[in-house]
């Protein structure tokens, strides 16, 4: 390609990260929210340095790219949301969010409450086997019906000043979502009834089909496709990203999603890539995952099932390269419909198979 834009670099803003909790009070609900935004040059080279860059505790002290409560950049910047997986939270995926940032984009993430890693582990340690199916159908429901609400909600808050980050920073007409697997679904509901979203970004999403059922026009509203109803009649770039051998969202059901989908629209595969390729540290949780599955399973065929249908994390694509797939297309994609850079729009129209092979990541492009 002849042009430099090259997505896969860090942007030329160091990144600051900031903490602030909201209260649905119409709900009941409270949100904690982690923002990840441009800061002043005086910040520069402190996001990476592990000294001072920002470290956070969930189970063990974990570090992200970012300077805790910098000073943000003057100007105006697109609004990105990032919602988190089942059983995740606001930070899961901090390599992206903090790789937006540095190119100019505010980042919002939410804990969506009851659906949390914290919570989750509570939940497992409280139920028998027999309960568990039963108890996670709940849980999912709920969040489905929360989750798009939640995304909202903390966009109106955004926009009417209502959070730390003064109105004169957020560019209201350039609003972004992206997520992964149940953040994934939500990415793609909130684009489907929140009219303010122009670009999406679902990352191995669930709620797709991967039967051959030929009439799904009856599905109940406790089915997650269901749930979606419709898909929007406004211009929207959306591009799916997804893993060959996701064990939890089978790519059929990723490709169903994308053919319900209306134009413009794009999707780029992750090969021999799983289900966590597309969070922070894919080695560790991938083997804790895998770990606990084969632990849990004993007689019950469903979960050895699953726990069988992963390979372990040394025979998968390495993680360096997965980083780099999720940062370098999904900012190229936010940057051509929130930023309109045409260099953006070429990039993503040029043979990404082959580009990518170039930096040994191996995809495959439907």
């Amino acid at each position: 390609m002849s042009s430099k834009y090259d997505p896969f670099t860090r942007g030329p803003f160091p990144v600051g990260v900031r903490t602030q909790e909201l209260n649905d009070k119409s709900r009941e609900r409270k949100l904690p929210v982690e923002f990840w935004y441009p800061t002043t040059e005086e910040y520069k080279g402190r996001d990476l340095d592990r000294k001072t860059q920002d470290k956070y505790f969930l189970f063990t002290h974990i570090r992200q790219e970012a300077v805790r409560d910098a000073q943000p950049q003057k100007g105006r910047f697109p609004l990105v949301l990032f919602s988190h997986g089942f059983g995740g939270h606001r930070r899961q995926t901090t390599h992206l969010c903090c790789h937006l940032a540095s190119h100019g984009y505010i980042v919002a993430s939410p804990d969506h409450m009851g659906n949390t890693a914290l919570e989750m582990v509570e939940v497992y340690m409280n139920i028998n086997k027999e309960a568990s199916l039963k108890e996670m159908s709940e849980i999912s429901l709920k969040s489905a019906l929360n989750r798009p609400i939640d995304i909202s909600f903390l966009i109106d808050n955004i926009l009417t000043g209502n959070t730390w980050i003064p109105q004169k920073l957020i560019n209201s007409k350039k609003i972004g979502i992206t997520g992964h697997s149940f953040g994934g679904w939500t990415t793609i509901v909130v684009t489907s009834r929140d009219n303010r979203i122009r670009a999406a970004l679902p990352l191995a999403p669930g709620g797709g089909d991967s039967s051959e059922k030929e009439d799904d026009s009856e599905r109940p509203e406790s089915d997650l496709l269901g749930v979606i109803r419709k898909f929007w009649d406004r211009k929207v770039g959306i591009l799916y990203l997804a893993a060959e051998y996701d064990h939890l969202v089978p790519l059929k059901a990723v490709i169903d999603l994308y053919n319900r989908t209306p134009e413009p629209k794009q999707i780029v595969v992750l090969n021999n890539a799983d289900h966590f390729h597309f969070n922070d540290a894919i080695e560790q949780i991938h083997e804790y995952t895998r770990t606990q599955l084969v632990t849990m399973s004993g007689n019950n065929p469903e979960i050895k099932s699953r726990a069988d249908s992963m390979q372990p994390i040394s025979k998968l694509h390495p993680s360096k390269g997965a980083y780099e797939y999720i940062r370098g297309l999904g900012l190229a994609h936010i940057d051509y419909y929130l930023k309109e850079k045409n260099e953006a729009k070429d990039f993503l129209a040029s043979d990404l198979k082959s580009l990518l092979a170039e930096r040994q990541i191996d995809v495959s492009i439907y």
